[in-house]
């Protein structure tokens, strides 16, 4: 019988929830480790400017977010809207000839150009991270 009582022991041991439940329940509490990250910084104050529907139309297009996912650009009463795959539309205010900003999110598109003056594609900046989205329509 203390054969087999060890071998219980052994394997409840063993169990990874059952191991973490039986460490914090002898341990001593511990005071939360403190965190070294720096605090998030607000988002940059942005200024709207006002951009011709002539400008405006030279970014409408599909561009590549994931080879499931694009980015569909429109143009609807003067205003440029940005719609990912399964998601809600909205709409990109410009603050450079080239660069907008969506104010309900903290993200941020920079139409890139080739030498022509031709859009070829576009980095979108979210939460601090950049990635390059090409044109493909």
């Amino acid at each position: 019988m203390r054969t087999y009582v060890l071998l219980l022991a052994g394997v409840c041991l063993m169990h990874p929830g059952l191991a973490h439940a039986q460490a914090t329940a002898t341990s001593t509490p511990q005071p939360p480790a403190q965190s070294t990250a720096k605090p998030a910084e607000p988002p940059k104050e942005r200024k709207e400017i006002k951009l011709t529907e002539k400008v405006l139309a030279t970014y409408v297009g599909e561009y590549q977010m994931t080879p499931e996912r694009t980015l569909t650009v429109t143009l609807d009463q003067g205003y440029l809207w940005g719609e990912p795959t399964g998601q809600t539309k909205r709409q990109m205010f410009p603050e450079s000839q080239t660069k907008f900003f969506l104010k309900d999110l903290d993200a941020q598109v920079a139409f890139q150009k080739d030498a022509k003056g031709t859009v070829t594609g576009m980095v979108m900046t979210q939460r601090g991270q950049d990635r390059e989205l090409k044109k493909i329509k």
